[in-house]
């Protein structure tokens, strides 16, 4: 009794169970819960990765919109060239700092320590220097990212949540 109630369970007829509860395949025209389960994850991944794209596009068009926006204005038009060439002097000091600690670091070979650690200070310091520079950028794409996204992530979360006013 047990095996036959499962067994009508198992293998559906667009709703209504089989026919023949003897057998554990479906025949045509019918659907297992399994293939019924595997559409559902489909479905549902499609719909994420659409989502998904959607969240994306969203936050670039936003940052994209800021940062044109910022760069045209007066005040900050210049914004990217002054932090550039003010950034040279973190720059200077990150490399005389990397190339003393590479130096005392690397005991065999003290030229490669010194290379390496001017290098990556060098870098390390023009790259703060910059983002410290230009940070009324980054806010401003940042905060326009958001908005952007949280408008499509309302409008996602309505579709699938409706409300019915009447």
């Amino acid at each position: 009794m047990f095996q036959s109630a499962a067994r009508d369970r198992a293998t559906t007829t667009f709703g209504r169970a089989c026919a023949s509860p003897e057998r554990d395949y479906p025949l045509k025209g019918e659907v297992s819960n399994r293939s019924l389960f595997l559409m559902n994850i489909k479905d549902a991944v499609k719909e994420n990765i659409t989502y998904s794209k959607d969240l994306l596009e969203a936050g670039i068009k936003g940052a994209s919109t800021a940062r044109r926006e910022v760069l045209t204005a007066e005040a900050t038009a210049d914004l990217v060239a002054a932090a550039t060439q003010e950034s040279w002097q973190p720059a200077t000091f990150g490399l005389l700092a990397g190339a003393i600690c590479g130096a005392l670091a690397d005991d065999r070979r003290p030229l490669r320590g010194v290379v390496a650690g001017g290098l990556f200070g060098a870098a390390l310091g023009f790259a703060g220097s910059f983002v410290w520079k230009t940070r009324p950028l980054t806010s401003a794409m940042a905060r326009n990212a958001g908005k952007r996204i949280n408008q499509v992530r309302d409008v996602h979360w309505l579709s699938k949540h409706p409300i019915n006013y009447g």
